[in-house]
């Protein structure tokens, strides 16, 4: 009897998984896991599409490439699609025509965004190669609104900064942001400008319709695309801006706007009560309720509620939906 429990012992120790004996997770794993972005389905639910980031240690870089899977098929497999030459692919997206629409990037830093029929075919370049930072698609498929940095007040963008070589590398700061991360705040802005489409280009001349504000939309350094939404019927626009003032690097001072796409009038600011977070506006189907996320001033940062303005009043109010934690 004595010696069951010592055999016991030994039999526990063999049967344990072989997991348990792999080398620990390393740096260089977590540096070379693919990422994964902006997954999209095709409207007649066919097709998933995504953005995948890999790194190439060798050359200390990364690409960013498009991947297909056939909902169709039961054992299908994911297909990377090669559609612009030399080109990192991002932020793919399905338009009301069914059309896939993306973002090419260039080695030379150009960007463009392109489009191509869901199932296969020739891709289109849509724009000029603008530096666009990011884009979405009106719900008609009849315009699109791209962001990219440009000079505050730029009214197209046609408009770009002054070439400034007059030699020396000193910055000079009047104010804060001096720098987003990996980057230098050079005096530029992310703005957003609309661009009619004809016959799947883009056609006429981009206009900015922000008007007056200053800020970034998206803000910096990582706000995304889901800061900014189309109305329903195409023709309101609504973005998250966070007005710059005299202390813009402690300010979380968000508000939402909303602004018509032919820029008639000034952008319109929906939640001037909270002197605190507002963001990531999202419109109900009848086009009536504007959900945004926010906090309240002085709050805890897990304190999150959710306002609904009625949008289409001439004075929205504001109704909690949600309280923070």
């Amino acid at each position: 009897m004595p010696m069951k429990l010592p055999c016991l012992a030994v039999l526990a120790i063999a049967l344990l998984p072989t997991a348990g004996l792999a080398r620990p997770l390393t740096a260089r794993d977590l540096v070379s896991l693919s990422q994964i972005e902006h997954p999209a389905v095709s409207r007649d639910d066919r097709w998933l599409v995504w953005a995948q980031i890999e790194t190439d240690l060798a050359s200390n870089r990364r690409h960013e490439s498009l991947w297909r899977l056939d909902l169709a098929q039961r054992d299908g497999a994911p297909q990377k699609l090669d559609m612009v030459q030399g080109a990192d692919l991002r932020m793919p997206t399905f338009g009301s025509d069914g059309r896939l629409y993306f973002l090419a990037r260039t080695g030379d830093a150009t960007s463009a965004v392109w489009s191509v029929a869901a199932g296969s075919g020739a891709p289109t370049k849509m724009t000029g190669d603008d530096d666009i930072s990011g884009f979405l698609i009106s719900p008609n498929a009849d315009a699109i609104l791209v962001w990219a940095d440009r000079p505050v007040g730029a009214t197209s963008l046609n408009v770009r900064a002054a070439n400034d070589d007059g030699g020396g590398s000193a910055r000079i700061y009047e104010r804060l942001f001096v720098r987003h991360l990996n980057r230098w705040q050079d005096g530029q802005r992310s703005q957003l400008f609309l661009l009619p489409l004809a016959q799947g280009k883009a056609a006429g001349v981009s206009r900015a319709i922000a008007g007056g504000l200053e800020g970034d939309i998206p803000s910096k350094p990582a706000g995304q695309e889901d800061e900014i939404a189309w109305a329903p019927d195409g023709r309101t626009i609504y973005f998250a801006l966070r007005e710059p003032g005299d202390n813009e690097a402690l300010s979380i001072n968000f508000d939402i706007f909303a602004v018509q796409r032919d820029a008639s009038a000034a952008p319109t600011k929906l939640t001037p009560g909270n002197p605190a977070i507002d963001t990531k506006p999202a419109i109900s189907p009848d086009g009536r309720w504007l959900v945004s996320g926010g906090g309240k001033a002085n709050a805890p940062s897990a304190s999150v509620t959710v306002t609904c303005p009625v949008v289409n009043s001439s004075r929205p109010t504001a109704v909690t939906v949600t309280g923070g934690a």
